[in-house]
């Protein structure tokens, strides 16, 4: 079985909790700029007359408003996509970035044209007019190349198309080998019983082959306590039956004195047709699989194959999923 959660996740963390979302108010916050023109520091009389005479300008902003406000959205989209690792959400995410990238580069080429069409070289000060969009363009640069080779390394992690399995998870169980035994071919050099009176000449006896054992499920789930208050505990579990883990009073397995397990940290299933553990962490402190240092996704169904280990909050109560 392959482990899960391999390399780090902190930058994805960083992603997904900070920075798409910081991105998303900074767009919004970016809209209102271009829809006031309060990027150029005019007070209102003075916003009139420059766009009296740079009318394209002010229909210029209004459109890069628009696109901001979009870029708003976007990026709140590509955040669900990456948090429940679909894999679409890198490429999405690269994608982000090339569009605010190529929009402010555009926004800076006309504005520039439409700018020194109406005062030539004599306006300085021009360049100054658009910084927050040349900051925009070296941002989303920087972050295309960084994340392009991040996620490109981490590829295998988004490959569930936005479903719940645990990335990078392949073989789940270990099948038997199947007991199967090739015919052997046919030559003159094997002994062959000779043939009676009446029978076909060419009829060759065949050995009769052992059949394929059928594939064995495992019909319960077994919960078993490494290290903690359960230790040693086995605990069955029927096709979709549901533990719960927590302080609190109202779960299954309950942890009063352990200030590292949350009131309500987690739950599992057994699900028997797919032979895999249903997990969905709730905590504050995290649950580890299989001695990861980065924490299992919160408030996500997770797939979870026979043999793996999971730590809640620590290394203090461990379970294996038998």
């Amino acid at each position: 079985m392959e482990k899960q959660f391999e390399k780090p996740m902190k930058w994805y963390k960083f992603v997904i909790y900070f920075q798409l979302f910081a991105a998303a108010v900074f767009n919004v916050g970016a809209g209102i700029i271009f829809f006031t023109g309060s990027h150029y520091g005019l007070d209102s009389f003075e916003l009139k007359l420059f766009y009296g005479v740079l009318s394209n300008l002010k229909t210029l902003d209004i459109c890069m408003g628009i696109v901001s406000i979009f870029l708003a959205v976007f990026a709140i989209i590509v955040r669900q996509k990456l948090a429940h690792f679909d894999e679409q959400g890198p490429k999405l995410y690269l994608s982000y970035q090339l569009i605010t990238v190529g929009a402010n580069l555009l926004y800076i080429v006309i504005a520039t044209v439409i700018v020194y069409q109406a005062f030539g070289d004599s306006s300085g000060d021009v360049w100054n007019m658009f910084t927050g969009a040349y900051a925009s363009c070296g941002a989303g640069i920087s972050m295309y190349l960084v994340n392009k080779v991040y996620f490109n390394n981490r590829k295998e992690y988004f490959v569930n198309h936005g479903t719940s399995d645990i990335p990078g998870e392949k073989n789940v169980i270990p099948q038997p080998p199947k007991n199967e035994v090739p015919a052997q071919p046919f030559s003159g050099s094997q002994n062959v019983p000779p043939v009676q009176p009446g029978e076909d000449p060419h009829y060759v006896p065949v050995q009769p082959q052992p059949q394929p054992q059928p594939e064995t499920k495992q019909k319960h789930g077994v919960l078993v306590g490494l290290c903690g208050l359960y230790a040693g505990a086995q605990i069955e579990m029927k096709d979709g039956e549901m533990i719960t883990f927590g302080r609190a009073d109202d779960n299954n397995l309950i942890f009063a004195s352990e200030p590292r397990i949350s009131r309500h940290h987690c739950m599992i299933r057994w699900n028997a047709q797919k032979q895999k553990y249903i997990f969905r962490d709730y905590s504050s402190s995290g649950s580890y699989i299989n001695d990861q240092q980065d924490c299992l996704p919160q408030n996500l169904d997770l797939e979870i194959a026979c043999g793996s280990k999971i730590a809640l909050g620590n290394n203090d109560n461990v379970f294996l999923f038998q």
